[in-house]
Formats: structure tokens, C-alpha cells, sequence
């Protein structure tokens, strides 16, 4: 397909999933619909109509379908209190007094049912993945706030348990990932002190369980959240260092085969956010297309991985703000991270300070309209911060993927603890110190952030204009 077709589709098929969320539309309209628009791609005049409404009726069909819960469904038991056996594959998030976590695999003495439950505790026992638990709670709805959010993860209620019991352990492959996820959070957990431990496994695999609280304000004013929101960035890091060395392993030919496995499993370990599967999307269609001899361009590339991601998950289009700045911080780095260069030449390309620059504005331009919309709020000092710290990531997740072969030759932790403490001690002091100066987060009237919004997305068009080559 063409990257105008790909992209009027990819319109149309977005037009149709918002248009599922808050219209039933009947299946009979939806087919007639669908029908009508294949007879209209069989003439060339009409093929743009045809794209367009094929576009719309798949997206309201698979939206409709994604929101409709099977007869098993944990949610069609609200407000009832039953008794449940399930899985933990992936640790749970501890605050405070409390643990969360997502129970999956539902079974009673008589009837398997499918969605997540997202199960509340104290943090005391621990629920350790690979734990099969029995909770007895009330099956209550998610918060109204968060309830498409969540349903875009697959998790359908939540309980607040009367009675939780360990009962035995679980062999599959989800929770052995999810065991190696929770030994790597505790390994470097007894070699850092906070809130260093909690940065590192936020960099690492986007675990910042732990973090303090003034730190975690401190990210949101210096809009340096998206290091420990494990990202595309990362896994590009993650990608470039496991691809050079199996190269010289198995060769250049072959190497993208047991990547891709790693990555995969990396995946799902961190589990499996929208802007990491975006990304690890991206490397897999990236590098088949150099295993067969045909590289794919940037533009198409991107349409073909949110038509994938939209297809399987409509729901994150609309309800996974991650998904979203992922997506927008990469376009922003494809289109305007070259012609920002170019627009700069009084920047000094000494130690790579122009690129640095460049990449971190030409995300924040196309990110900073959907911030502004969503929260009304605009960081100052986000371009300067991110200068700075963005350098020192690709720094601190080398020496720390070193630092984590200490688990099996504790001479790496001697030698690598200190260097990745002295790292991740420079970040966090970069971003205290950014979100310590006067007026480093300025709010603003929903007017001004339309406004804002627009003249941000007017300047990435005028760049790409006028210093594209």
C-alpha cells in the first residue's frame, strides 16, 4: 500500500474507533458498510471513498468487539463475592502500606473466566510472581477515571481482598519471565541505595517501585519522566547493544534471529507496555526487512506498526498515554531532529551537544501538545534538563547491563557499582536541580494550552518546511 493510502486509512480506521467507543453501531450496518467499500476500491475514481469507510467500519467493529466481555468475563460478577484461584506472573507494585497486583489464568471449583483482576493487599506478605494465589474479595468496577485505561491492559475489575493465600507456584513460561524480572529488581535493589535503586530498574525495565515521592514530582516538572517509563528509547539501546555483540558471534546475517528472541522476552518481562511493544514492533519489521533485502521507510514503517497495535488493542489508541507520546516522540526525532540540526549552527557539535539538543526539542515539540491538553501544565526547563541527562542514560544502562552479570561473577558488581552510583547520582541531581528553579512548571487556562498546542504543531510544520532536504 501506498503511504497516502496507509495514511488516509490509518485516519479512517482511528475516525472509526472513536466513533465505536460511543456509538453501538449493528453489526448488519457495519457489514453493509464494509461491503459497499470493497465494491468501491474496484474502481480507480472512488478508491479514496472505498479506503476511507473500509477504514471507519473496521475500526468501530474491532472497538465494538474489543468492549464487549465474553459470558466468562470476570467483570459480568460485579459486586458479587466469590472465591478465586489465579496466577501472578509479574511483581506487584508496592505503596505504602499496600501491594497491587494483576491476577490472571481465573478459575473457581467449576468455571474458568477470562480478564485480568487487579488485586489489592497489604504489603505484607509479599506476592512474588510465580505465586498461585486464592483470594476471597468482592468483584468490583474500575475507577471511572481509569477504566478504559485499564481495560487496555486486559485487566477487567478489581477487588479488595477479604482473604489471600499463596497455594502453590506456577511453571509457565510468563511466570518464569516474571521470576527473573523480580530477582533483578531485588539484586540491584541490595546493591543501591534509594532513590539510585529505583532509578536504575526504572531505566533498566521501568520499575520504579520505591521511588520517593518529592523525585517522582521532580520528573514531572523537569519532563524527564520518559527515562524510567520504559520506552522505545530504551529498547533502541537495548536493541543496538545485544545486535553488535551477537554479530560477532553468529554474524551479521544471522544475528537478528536470537535478538529478537531476547527482545521478545524482554518484552514480556517488563511487561509489555504499548510504547514498548511500539518499539520492539519497530525493530522486528526493521529487521526483517534487512534479513530479506528490503528496508522499509520511516513513514510506512510507523503506519504499519500502530495499524498492527490498533488492530490487536484499539484501546490504547485513545486510553494509553504512553502509547501515544511514544508514538509522537518518534515522529518528532524522524521529522524535525535533522532540520533542528540544520536550524542551529550557532550550537557547537563538539561531544555531540547540537544532535543532543536537536533530539531532545524535536520531541518535546511533538509531545508538548498532547501534555498540555491532557494536564494544562508546560515544563521551562525541560529542554535544558534533558540536555543534560539524556547523554547519561545510554551511559547508565551499559554500565548497569554490566553491573548485572555481578549476579554470576560478583567481581562485575564490585568493579560497576561504584561507576553506575556515580551515574545515576549525576541524574537525579540534575533533575533536582532543574525542578528547584523558580517557575520551572508554569500551568495554564485550557484555552492557552489549545492555543500553545496548535502553535506547537504549527512550528514542527515550519521546520519540516523550511529546512528539510
Amino acid at each position: 500500500m501506498s503511504r497516502p493510502l496507509l495514511f488516509i486509512f490509518l485516519i479512517a480506521f482511528g475516525i472509526g474507533i472513536a466513533t465505536g467507543e460511543v456509538l453501538v453501531i449493528p453489526m448488519i450496518a457495519l457489514a453493509t458498510a464494509a461491503a459497499s467499500a470493497i465494491a468501491c476500491l474496484s474502481f480507480r475514481k472512488t478508491v479514496l471513498v472505498g479506503i476511507a469507510v473500509l477504514g471507519i467500519a473496521l475500526g468501530a467493529w474491532r472497538t465494538q468487539v474489543s468492549l464487549q466481555a465474553p459470558a466468562n468475563d470476570i467483570s459480568r460478577f460485579l459486586n458479587q463475592t466469590i472465591t478465586l484461584t489465579g496466577d501472578v506472573v509479574l511483581p506487584s507494585t508496592i505503596s505504602g502500606t499496600a501491594q497491587k497486583f494483576e491476577l490472571t489464568d481465573l478459575t473457581t471449583t467449576h468455571q474458568q473466566f477470562t480478564g485480568k483482576l487487579l488485586v489489592s493487599v497489604p504489603a505484607i506478605p509479599e506476592i512474588l510472581p510465580g505465586s498461585r494465589v486464592r483470594v476471597s474479595c468482592a468483584i468490583t468496577e474500575l475507577t471511572a477515571i481509569s477504566q478504559r485505561r485499564q481495560w487496555s491492559h486486559g485487566i477487567h475489575a478489581r477487588c479488595a481482598t477479604l482473604d489471600v493465600k499463596i497455594i502453590g507456584s506456577v511453571t509457565s513460561w510468563r511466570a518464569t519471565l516474571g521470576k527473573w524480572q523480580e530477582q533483578l529488581l531485588s539484586y540491584v535493589r541490595h546493591n543501591f541505595n534509594e532513590p539510585q535503586a529505583s532509578l536504575l530498574n526504572g531505566i533498566l525495565i521501568g520499575n520504579t517501585d520505591g521511588m520517593p515521592d518529592y523525585l517522582n514530582q521532580d520528573f514531572q516538572i523537569t519532563g524527564t519522566t520518559h527515562i524510567v517509563a520504559l520506552s522505545g528509547f530504551n529498547v533502541t539501546i537495548i536493541m543496538a547493544l545485544v545486535v553488535n555483540w551477537l554479530i560477532r558471534i553468529v554474524g551479521r546475517r544471522w544475528a537478528w534471529i536470537p535478538a529478537l528472541v531476547l527482545l521478545i522476552a524482554f518484552v514480556i518481562m517488563s511487561g509489555a507496555s504499548a510504547s514498548v511493544m511500539r518499539a520492539a514492533i519497530m525493530a522486528i519489521i526493521v529487521q526483517m526487512g534487512l534479513f530479506i533485502g528490503r528496508p522499509i521507510s520511516i513513514g510506512r514503517l510507523l503506519g504499519y506498526t500502530i495499524l498492527l497495535m490498533a488492530w490487536v488493542n484499539p484501546l490504547v489508541v485513545f486510553h494509553d498515554l504512553g502509547c501515544q507520546l511514544s508514538f509522537l516522540a518518534t515522529v518528532g526525532l524522524v521529522t524535525l531532529s535533522k532540520p533542528l540540526q540544520r536550524a542551529m549552527p550557532w550550537v557547537s557539535e563538539k561531544v555531540g551537544l547540537r544532535e543532543n539538543l536537536a533530539t531532545t526539542l524535536s520531541a518535546i515539540i511533538m509531545t508538548e501538545p498532547l501534555l498540555l491538553w491532557r494536564f494544562g501544565r508546560i515544563s521551562l526547563v525541560a529542554p535544558l534538563v534533558n540536555l543534560f541527562v539524556v547523554p547519561l542514560i545510554p551511559l547508565s544502562m551499559g554500565v548497569g547491563s554490566l553491573f548485572l552479570l555481578g549476579m554470576w561473577v560478583p567481581l562485575w558488581a564490585a568493579l560497576t557499582v561504584p561507576v553506575n552510583d556515580a551515574l545515576l547520582r549525576l541524574i537525579v541531581w540534575f533533575i533536582t536541580f532543574g525542578a528547584s528553579l523558580p517557575q520551572s512548571l508554569v500551568y495554564v487556562a485550557p484555552y492557552v494550552a489549545v492555543i500553545g498546542g496548535i502553535s506547537f504543531v504549527w512550528c514542527a510544520l515550519w521546520l519540516q518546511k523550511r529546512y528539510a532536504r
